[in-house]
């Protein structure tokens, strides 16, 4: 089995021979995205998703819900930020603007964005952040702040017509059709019953 913190094409395409896929949250939905347009279904046997996103407009974070009202990600990405690392300068600037707002609980983190969790604590966190983060992209964060804000799952919205007509030859970004994946694939997907994210 490959395990993928944070799933990789690159390392897919090299690695992967009829291999068994693990995929976290963020790679999940990369993953079912790519299944649903049947691309990559040569390369795995069966698929392992971990609290798998997709309908993100569901989700029930007060945080991450307010972030994507405030156009958080757009704003930094006009100041010129690409890159949000989860212990770095962007999210301890995203920090001091949300956790003005008297709804969200900012002392636990982890339960403020991705729900309740039986196992973590503080020594865990602090394990957990040394260990497990990981940078993503600035763009990543406005295409599941667009996610949040309109129902469906679909590409990422350049923001006007015509540069979406330039990537999708239409004005909107399409829709991703997850029903059209495959079944001769096996899939796991797991989450936890209280998870604000994993919702496929």
């Amino acid at each position: 089995m490959i395990f993928l913190p944070c799933f990789s094409m690159s390392m897919i395409t090299q690695e992967a021979r009829k291999s068994t896929i693990s995929v976290t949250p963020w790679g999940t939905l990369i993953i079912l995205a790519a299944f649903s347009e049947h691309r990559l279904l040569h390369l795995v046997r069966s698929a392992v998703l971990l609290c798998p996103i997709a309908y993100l407009y569901k989700t029930k974070s007060k945080l991450t819900r307010l972030a994507t009202q405030i156009l958080l990600a757009e704003a930094f990405h006009f100041l010129g930020y690409r890159e949000f690392n989860p212990v770095g300068p962007v999210s301890h600037e995203i920090l001091l603007i949300i956790c003005g707002d008297p709804e969200i609980d900012c002392y636990d983190l982890f339960t403020a964005v991705m729900g309740p969790d039986c196992c973590l604590n503080a020594s865990t966190v602090c394990n957990f952040l040394q260990h497990a983060t990981q940078s993503t992209s600035i763009k990543n964060l406005i295409h599941m702040s667009q996610m949040i804000r309109y129902e469906g799952v679909r590409r990422y919205d350049y923001g006007n017509a015509k540069e979406n007509m330039k990537h999708y030859n239409q004005p909107r970004p399409p829709l991703y059709n997850l029903s059209s994946i495959p079944t001769h694939v096996p899939m796991f997907l797991t989450h936890g019953g209280q998870d604000f994210l994993g919702d496929v």
